[in-house]
C-alpha cells in the first residue's frame, strides 16, 4: 500500500480522467523533447530574374523574419542559368540577363554573414535597381559595412572564387535545374516553382502551377491594380503593411510576373 502511495517522479506526466484533463493540463510538467533539426532551405536564383526576386522578397524574407532562427537555415546561391568559362586562364561568367546580372550576383555573394545581412539583400532585390542601390541599402541596413570593401571583393579574386563555388553548387544539383528559382528543402528539390525548359516569348508564358511559392497578386503584365505588400523598418522592429489595391505608379515595390527564368533564355 505504501508503495502505491509514493509520489510519481516529476518527469512523468500523470493525466487525470478525461473530464478534468483540460483543467489539470497546466499542472502537468512538460517532458523534455529532443530539439528538431532546422529546415535547410537553399535558393538557387539570379539577381535580376523577376520570379526569383518575387520569391525572395514576398515569400522567403517574410518567412525568415517570422520563424525562430533555430528553425530555418537559408542558403542563397546567386548563379542560376549563368555559364562559367575559362578565358586565357581566368574565369569569366556570362549571365542570362546580361552583365548587370553578373554584377548583382557578385554583389550578393560577397555580402558577409547571411543572418545579419539578409535585410541588405532584401533591400537590393526589392528596389528599382539591384546594382545601383548598394550604397543606399548599406546606409539603411548595414552602415558598418564599407562599400569599398564589397567593391574590392566584387572586382577581385575573392568574388570570382565565390562565384565559382556557386557555379559548382548549381552544377551539382540532382536533378539538374531547369529554371530558376530552384528551391531545395533538406537537399530535396521542390518541384513546380517556375517555367519548364523550352522556347517561348515572355508575353506568352503559360500560367504554370507554382504553389506554394507563387504570388497571389495579379500579374503586372495585365496592367491591373495589384495588391502590394511592402516592408519597412522602424527603429526597433520590422513591420509589415498591406497597402491594398493601388495603382502600379504608387505601389511601394516593383511588381513582378509570376513566372521563372528558363534555360532557354529570356524571362518566362
Amino acid at each position: 500500500q505504501e508503495a502505491e502511495e509514493e509520489e510519481a517522479p516529476l518527469s512523468v506526466c500523470i493525466l487525470p480522467s478525461l473530464p478534468s484533463v483540460a483543467s489539470q493540463a497546466s499542472r502537468c510538467p512538460l517532458l523534455p523533447r529532443p530539439a528538431a533539426a532546422p529546415v535547410e532551405l537553399s535558393l538557387y536564383y539570379e539577381s535580376l530574374c523577376p520570379a526569383c526576386r518575387e520569391f525572395l522578397v514576398l515569400k522567403l524574407f517574410p518567412t525568415w523574419l517570422l520563424l525562430p532562427e533555430e528553425m530555418l537555415n537559408i542558403t542563397l546561391v546567386p548563379y542560376g542559368n549563368a555559364q562559367e568559362r575559362n578565358v586565357s586562364g581566368k574565369l569569366d561568367f556570362q549571365c542570362q540577363h546580361g552583365p548587370e546580372e553578373c554584377l548583382g550576383n557578385m554583389m550578393e555573394v560577397t555580402v558577409p554573414n547571411f543572418s545579419t545581412y539578409f535585410a541588405l539583400i532584401f533591400c537590393l532585390e526589392s528596389g528599382s535597381s539591384v546594382t545601383k542601390n548598394l550604397e543606399a541599402c548599406l546606409q539603411i541596413y548595414a552602415p558598418e559595412v564599407d562599400i569599398g570593401r564589397i567593391s574590392t571583393c566584387v572586382q577581385g579574386d575573392t568574388g570570382v572564387a565565390l562565384m565559382h563555388h556557386n557555379a559548382q553548387l548549381t552544377e551539382a544539383l540532382d536533378p539538374p535545374h531547369q529554371y530558376v528559382p530552384w528551391i531545395t528543402i533538406n537537399g530535396v528539390w521542390q518541384g513546380g516553382t517556375g517555367c519548364q525548359l523550352g522556347p517561348g516569348h515572355p508575353g506568352d508564358a503559360p500560367d504554370l502551377p507554382m504553389s506554394p511559392h507563387r504570388s497571389t497578386r495579379t500579374s503586372c503584365r495585365h496592367r491591373q491594380r495589384p495588391r502590394c505588400w511592402g516592408w519597412f523598418v522602424t527603429s526597433t522592429r520590422w513591420d509589415k503593411a498591406l497597402w491594398g489595391q493601388q495603382s502600379l505608379g504608387t505601389c511601394p515595390h516593383r511588381c513582378w510576373g509570376s513566372h521563372g527564368c528558363s534555360l532557354a533564355g529570356g524571362e518566362a
